[in-house]
């Protein structure tokens, strides 16, 4: 059935060989792709990205700036053209640099067993409290590669960027977040119903108004929009998450695996096989393409669980 499909979003600025990997390990008839390169990137390089029984879409592509609401803006496409083109049970939100540990059957049984549920992981209040207030500023100059900067010396590029930054302070003005009055914040990459996933779109003029110029706020908009709404209630979150524990944080809840302890986050290598194989997440963050050994243990896996 329609509404018992998945869309996966993917968005990918580099790594084409892993990505297809990705794709190869989602290719299921039960299962809608859609993909957005960062048209930075160089659109040869992903050329060859294929499936055989899912459905791809490859959309527009725009640039994405880390740190910028351009991040929010390809999230918000890629949900926005997903649910234009049918109900889905789950909408789950990747990087290219993610692969699922799981086989798309236990992937779907689970998340058929906990329908309605909303996989969104929160850090701890008040420990953010202050990191959000300095995420709203308006960070008219936070993303300092944008510039036209290539061609001067270093010493003069770092002296532009200090002052640049230093005038940011003098500029920055509090975002329009009166409708959310509770902020919250943690990784952007989710697992939502079509429910939450239409809401979070009758939001977008109030996403644009509150996060424009503002930084990393790919990690506060969708928590905040969540918490602020009905669908609060569905978080997966009673004692349920059982990722890596941090000291003020239950990391799990949106059924990834993301070392915060080990990096920002850590890459996984083939010295972590066993671990990526004991644990009861979903998807694992981050993967390298060059790391050979590891790819190998995700394609031979694959043979193992595969339908």
């Amino acid at each position: 059935m329609e509404n018992q499909r998945h869309a996966y979003c993917i968005i990918a600025h580099d790594q084409p060989a892993l990505l297809q990997l990705l794709v190869h390990l989602i290719d299921d008839e039960r299962n809608d792709i859609f993909l957005m390169i960062d048209k930075k990137a160089d659109p040869a390089r992903f050329k060859n990205v294929e499936v055989e029984h899912s459905r791809l879409y490859v959309m527009p592509s725009i640039k994405i700036w880390w740190g910028e609401d351009s991040q929010i803006e390809a999230e918000m496409r890629l949900f926005e053209k997903a649910s234009q083109t049918g109900h889905y049970a789950y909408y789950h939100l990747l990087s290219g640099a993610d692969l699922p540990l799981k086989s798309q059957d236990e992937i779907h049984a689970f998340f058929q067993a906990h329908d309605g549920k909303e996989f969104v992981e929160f850090w701890s209040q008040p420990a953010t409290h202050d990191i959000i207030q300095k995420r709203l500023r308006k960070h008219f100059f936070h993303n300092y590669n944008q510039l036209p900067h290539r061609t001067l010396g270093q010493n003069l590029e770092r002296m532009i960027q200090r002052n640049l930054l230093s005038l940011n302070k003098h500029l920055w003005m509090k975002p329009r977040i009166s409708s959310l009055p509770e902020l919250r914040m943690g990784p952007n990459w989710v697992s939502v119903t079509d429910g939450f996933v239409r809401y979070l779109l009758t939001k977008r003029n109030l996403i644009k108004k509150a996060f424009r110029h503002t930084y990393c706020a790919d990690e506060l908009f969708l928590q905040s929009v969540i918490w602020n709404s009905p669908f609060r209630e569905n978080i997966y979150r009673q004692g349920e998450c059982t990722g890596h524990t941090g000291e003020n944080d239950v990391f799990g809840c949106n059924m990834r695996l993301i070392d915060w302890t080990r990096g920002t986050p850590y890459t996984f290598t083939h010295e972590d096989i066993e671990e990526l194989e004991a644990s009861p997440l979903f998807f694992v963050r981050k993967i390298k393409e060059t790391d050979q050994q590891l790819i190998d243990f995700f394609l031979q896996r694959n043979k193992k669980t595969s339908r």
